[in-house]
């Protein structure tokens, strides 16, 4: 195709003035804005890495300084890295490119010396494989080339070198060497099917191009700044170089922060001026699957782990209401960043942090929005609540996960302070029932959360009285300070005494107050007129062997179990009656046919503790847990019954089934009450986890129609439970195709990678297309696919390569001066008597379409004034008349 400033057949002074526009406008350097801004740092800083992007979007990257070893992934689509199996030898300053079979190559790198290695990932299987070793090492630039290889150019230790390899063959092969040696720079094939290598050490403003087919190189167009250690990256349409330096040496100023765009098609390069966020050399750079451009790493005198990327996706707006690459949604003017639920003005999908209260989110104060500071909306987008770990409007204490109603000292769950009355024993604290703490119950936590106390005005257990302040040792009738009743011997006369001489009471002395503050009489222990015993206060009428309260002495079936006898209760002794001393004296017992208190049943002899549903020998009717299976029980191990331990009797001797919250034999989860068959990521409840196909959309699954799940029915979850997608090779609702993995936009008679069927226009040549350059399509452009998709030919009312004039339909070999059918232009000897033409053929028409002068004729001449010279008339000047012979002779032979 013609250049722009390809020169017309025009007089010399016009001729000059085009070529002096031209030179203008290829000389002109455009300065253009652009937006660039951070995402995720690099895990670790690193400068001289080097970076490929991959077909599925993602970017890899490897080595560098800061990790020589380093292997990373990174996802434009989540601005997330993974870590990737380590590159097997360390480098930094190696090239690397993507193969067709999807493999990384990494060549070459520096690591105490050129190395001059081939290190190959496989994503598929995070593994690595060595290739064939080049003849040097060195430190290079790569890029895929038209037949799927490697190309190799220049680089340290081999600044001239081109060099391909085979990954098919694992082969090295060399190419025509570099015009320009040149190291640390950039290298990429281009959409035009030719190499560009440019800028870096020893060519800092040059670029050269390889073209395959011709086997050749040719110089391009001069970069607009000596630049080297710079990032680079391409598009289709055009070359990026990001950052770099002037300075050959490595780590040393300057550190440029600009941006310089080649465009393949015009050959002219634009400047972006101070557009990114830092001044970088020894950066890495590549297209994401985002379309945009992503650096990473760099240096400003030290290694960084800065990550820089376009705020805009390269050919796309957002806002224009369609969904470009990159784009998550674009409602065009309906795009908002204040409105619920809407598109928002960067094309990203509305979420929580946005700023915009969307649904499912309680609030959304986007940068505001915290998980420590008081009463801020939350980053997950809820409310601020008791037990969050932030102390809100309120609360007294909120320590989140740790808040506890049971932990001693713990915040509680209401964000109150551990107090007494919680309920906890907390520092301090000897004991806290809750509202059971008590002031006047007996043997109560206080609610001061202090033990029970004698004094406390409380009668506790071993307590007879407690009066608090009034308990007295000298008061009558008043509790004691030990909190025993008052007492005789206690030298008070209390009410109810006749006599207390304290010390002086004597059980043995007769007419003593006695021991009970009762004057002398019958039992107290001095024998006295008409008594034949007196035992005093072991006078008994229940005591075994004493003298009785008669003063008489012990007896079988005084209701006084005495020496020999388990039991008497007098006239009340009974064999029947139960609990009843027996006749014979003997105390109930289990075993002996009567039920007793205490006894659930008793069958004397025909007790067992082995035969089911009869009265154990305990007395104790049969129960689950006493390990004899009875009726209403499936099993009973007795104390090895549980409701934890799998495969075991439960503690209701019922056998172990699925939904007792125990994983036995056959189940691979139970939740108990929790089982369920609707509710996400619960275990079901056949006991099994949940899974792809059960009819309810777990986590990591985009759907799940249980068995309508289909990998062939249009618009149905699939069977891994994934949406119905472009690419699933199922016709879905707004795809006029999908042909899977064969889908293509590249391939003639291919369904598009959008799911639309091939048309003209869309840039493939389809059968019944003898051309298609997409939007480049014209009826306009010189040599351009007609909007038809046929090629460009005489006849079509535009001028090609090739053609002095084209007008359509009008091309005549009549009419005069039209453009001749074979698209050249009117001239002396085409037969057609053209404007400055006397004629054209026959024998009186010279060569020059002039009638021939002669005799016969001249007269006539003289009377129409065709040849006179009078009136100021003068013939052509010898020097016109043979240039205008020359022109008419040369248009002849073209």
């Amino acid at each position: 195709m013609p250049s722009f400033c390809s020169p017309p057949r025009v007089r010399q002074p016009v001729l000059g003035a085009l070529v002096l526009l031209c030179l203008l406008a290829t000389s002109s350097t455009a300065l253009a804005q652009a937006n660039w801004t951070t995402a995720a740092d690099l895990p670790s800083a690193g400068a001289q890495l080097t970076s490929v992007s991959a077909d599925d979007g993602r970017i890899y990257m490897f080595g560098g300084f800061g990790d020589l070893t380093r292997s990373l992934r990174y996802d434009p689509s989540t601005d997330t890295y993974d870590t990737l199996a380590a590159l097997p030898f360390g480098v930094r300053g190696a090239c690397s490119a993507v193969g067709p079979n999807g493999k990384v190559f990494v060549v070459g790198g520096y690591n105490a010396g050129h190395v001059n290695r081939v290190q190959v990932y496989d994503p598929a299987s995070d593994t690595w494989t060595q290739g064939s070793t080049q003849s040097t090492g060195w430190e290079c630039a790569a890029t895929t080339g038209h037949d799927g290889n490697i190309h190799v150019f220049g680089g340290e230790a081999a600044p001239g070198q081109y060099a391909i390899y085979d990954v098919t063959n694992d082969t090295w092969s060399t190419g025509p060497a570099l015009p320009n040696q040149r190291k640390v720079h950039g290298a990429v094939y281009a959409s035009d099917g030719r190499y560009y290598v440019f800028g870096g050490s020893n060519s800092l403003t040059t670029m050269d191009i390889f073209d395959p087919n011709s086997n050749a190189w040719v110089g391009g167009a001069t970069l607009l700044m000596s630049s080297t250690s710079f990032g680079w990256a391409a598009s289709d349409e055009a070359i990026y170089v990001v950052g770099g330096s002037s300075s050959n040496t490595n780590d040393s100023s300057p550190y440029y922060n600009d941006v310089w765009s080649y465009d393949v098609a015009t050959a002219t390069w634009t400047e972006y001026i101070d557009v990114l966020p830092y001044g970088l050399r020894e950066l890495t750079a590549s297209m994401g699957g985002d379309g945009k451009i992503h650096t990473f790493g760099g240096s400003n005198g030290s290694s960084t782990a800065h990550h820089m990327v376009t705020t805009d996706i390269l050919g796309a707006t957002c806002g224009d209401g369609s969904i470009d690459p990159g784009e998550a949604c674009d409602d065009g003017a309906n795009n908002s960043d204040t409105l619920a639920d809407a598109c928002r003005t960067d094309c990203t999908l509305p979420t929580c942090g946005d700023g915009v209260a969307d649904s499912g989110e309680a609030c959304d104060d986007g940068p505001n929005n915290s998980d420590t500071l008081a009463d801020a909306c939350r980053t997950d987008c809820s409310a601020p609540a008791c037990g969050d770990g932030v102390l809100d409007s309120g609360e007294t204490c909120d320590d989140g996960a740790n808040n506890s109603d049971t932990d001693p000292d713990a915040c509680r769950t209401t964000c109150e302070p551990a107090t007494c009355g919680d309920g906890v024993i907390d520092t301090g604290e000897a004991c806290d029932d809750g509202p059971n703490n008590s002031d006047t119950a007996a043997d109560a936590c206080r609610t001061t959360c202090e033990l029970p106390v004698c004094g406390d005005g409380v009668i506790d257990a071993g307590e007879e009285c407690d009066d608090g302040a009034n308990n007295s040792d000298t008061d009558p009738d008043a509790c004691r300070t030990t909190c025993v009743l008052p007492v005789c011997g206690d030298g008070i006369v209390d009410t109810g005494e006749t006599c207390d001489d304290g010390a002086n009471n004597s059980d043995t002395l007769a007419d003593a107050c006695r021991t009970t503050c009762e004057p002398a009489s019958c039992g107290d222990a001095v024998v006295d007129t008409g008594e034949s015993c007196d035992d005093g206060a072991n006078n008994s009428d229940t005591a075994a062997d004493a003298c009785r309260t008669t003063c008489e002495p012990a007896s079988c079936g005084d209701a006084v179990v005495d020496t020999g006898e388990a039991c008497d209760d007098g006239a009340n002794n009974s064999d029947t009656a139960p609990d009843a001393c027996r006749t014979t004296c003997k105390a109930p017992a289990c075993g002996d046919e009567v039920v007793d208190s205490s006894e659930e049943c008793d069958e004397g002899a025909n007790n067992s503790d082995s035969a089911p549903n009869t009265c154990r020998t305990s007395c104790l009717l049969p129960y689950c847990g006493d390990a004899i299976v009875d009726n209403g029980e499936e099993c009973d191990q007795g104390a090895a019954n549980s409701d934890t331990e799998a495969d075991t009797c439960r503690s209701t001797c019922q056998l172990p089934f699925c939904g007792d919250a125990v994983i036995d034999a056959g189940e691979s989860c139970d939740d108990g009450a929790a089982n369920s068959d609707t509710e996400a990521d619960a275990c079901r409840t056949t006991c099994e986890p949940a899974t792809c196909g059960d009819a309810v959309v777990d986590s990591g699954e985009e759907c799940d129609e249980g068995a309508d799940n289909s990998d062939v029915e249009p618009d149905a979850c699939r069977k891994s439970c994934e949406l119905a997608s472009c690419g699933d090779a199922v016709v879905d609702s707004g795809e006029s195709c999908d042909d899977g993995d064969a889908n293509s936009d590249t391939e003639p008679d291919a369904c598009s990678t959008v799911c639309a069927t091939p048309t003209c226009g869309d840039g493939v040549a389809d059968t019944g297309e003898e051309c298609d350059e997409g939007a480049d399509n014209s009826d306009a452009v010189a040599d351009a696919c007609r909007t038809t998709c046929v090629a460009a030919y005489c006849g079509d009312g535009v001028v090609d390569t090739g053609e002095e004039c084209d007008g359509g339909d009008a091309n005549s070999d009549t009419e005069a001066d039209a453009c001749r059918p074979g698209c050249v232009a009117a001239f002396c000897g085409d037969g057609v008597v053209d404007t400055g033409e006397e004629c054209d053929g026959g024998e009186d028409c010279t060569e020059v379409c002039t009638q021939v002068v002669t005799a016969n004729n001249a007269a006539a001449e003289d009377g129409c004034g065709c040849s006179s010279t009078s009136d100021g008339f003068e013939p052509p000047s010898e020097a016109l008349f043979l240039l205008l012979l020359l022109g008419i002779r040369r248009r002849r032979r073209d």
